[in-house]
């Protein structure tokens, strides 16, 4: 089994962030989001006219996205999930999340 790799002093910061992004993102908060996109577009959509709606989940969509992006781990850019911030140890490269987050 590999041991955690520490991580530079530098990355800390970004792990900080990343791991902020990830909890809002992994697990129940980011489907909750997703579908909570989709019944506002609906709902506006409905209420108003459909390509109100349709740009409404356009521009929440790819918000979500852009919060997706920051939840990539500054090492090795995969995505974490929740099994990471469970563990906090990254399962591609091995960071330590933990120890970024300490500091």
């Amino acid at each position: 089994m590999n041991r955690p790799v520490n991580p530079e002093p530098d990355e800390c910061p970004k792990i900080k962030r990343a791991f902020k992004f990830a909890r809002i993102v992994g697990g129940w908060d980011g489907w909750l989001f997703a579908r909570l996109i989709i019944a506002v577009g609906l709902i506006v959509g409905m209420w108003t006219t459909w390509y109100y709606g349709l740009a409404l989940f356009i521009v929440l969509y790819t918000c979500l996205l852009a919060v997706r992006r920051q939840s990539r781990c500054p090492h090795c850019g995969m995505h974490w999930t929740s099994e990471e911030l469970e563990s906090f140890v990254c399962r591609e490269c091995r960071l330590n999340i933990g120890l970024g987050l300490r500091e």
